[in-house]
């Protein structure tokens, strides 16, 4: 039977069946795999069989779809395959799964493994929302240190116009 088993943190060791010809994954708990996790949409991707086929498709999700590190928004699944649904890392395996030969025989270059999964907060490094993130907080910064630079400098001059105005 074909099933994924979990890599990241959050799902580590876990082992989810794709026991039928379609098997939706999400968030939302009428998924028949739910993933509880705010990186993953209400119903981020499906896995559709044909006989020993295994085919992933995204659902336009917010955070896509990857496989092998690729994005994608279909693709045939072989055994070993890494998915990665939002920021969750799933391997697909399974006695019944046909491999793709044209697929298996290309090198992949990195072999994955449970102990070299990696948990949430280490896929932030890998989020195309990052750098953004990073110069909207360099922004707020630069704001903010010149609003104290400018009070300052208020002050100080208000200080000077009230030594001057007294003295006279």
């Amino acid at each position: 039977m074909a099933h994924l088993i979990g890599m990241s943190a959050s799902v580590k060791g876990r082992k989810f069946n794709v026991d039928s010809d379609t098997v939706r994954i999400g968030r939302r708990t009428g998924n028949p795999i739910v993933l509880d996790e705010p990186s993953i949409s209400g119903t981020h991707c499906v896995i559709t069989r044909t006989g020993g086929c295994f085919v992933l498709t995204d659902l336009d999700s917010t955070n896509g779809t990857r496989l092998n590190g690729a994005p994608v928004h279909e693709a045939r699944l072989n055994p070993k395959d890494i998915l990665q649904i939002g920021n969750v890392e799933l391997m697909f395996d399974g006695d019944d799964v046909e491999a793709d030969q044209a697929t298996v025989a290309a090198p992949r270059g990195i072999e994955f493994s449970p102990e070299l999964a990696r948990g949430p907060a280490e896929f932030q490094n890998g989020s195309p929302f990052k750098a953004r993130n990073e110069r909207r907080h360099l922004k707020i910064w630069i704001v903010l240190i010149g609003l104290v630079l400018l009070s300052i400098i208020g002050g100080v001059v208000y200080y000077i116009i009230q030594i001057f105005s007294t003295g006279t």
